[in-house]
């Protein structure tokens, strides 16, 4: 027996909180589908998906755009062991 989904609107919650693994492709085909169909039923949950899909593009973008610092590991070994001084109990 096939079983037969009834898109709902309380589902946009479910649905917007599975959105950045949709997008990813990291839902099973079950869930992917289930996606899909309520996409394409609720306009805020396709809204949703545009406006994440922009921010996926912008920061990939960003990310892409400016070269890595040659010193990067080195500032962040700097600020890790500051901040373990800072954090750690005297004893």
């Amino acid at each position: 027996m096939n079983k037969v989904s009834v898109l709902e609107p309380k589902d946009c919650k479910r649905i917007q909180k599975l959105l950045d693994c949709f997008l990813a492709g990291e839902l099973t085909v079950e869930s992917n589908q289930e996606s899909l169909q309520h996409l394409e039923h609720y306009s805020t949950c396709r809204a949703e998906e545009r406006s994440r899909l922009e921010a996926r593009r912008l920061l990939v973008e960003g990310w892409n755009s400016k070269p890595v610092p040659l010193d990067l590991k080195d500032q962040v070994v700097a600020g890790l062991e500051t901040r373990t001084r800072v954090l750690s109990p005297a004893l």
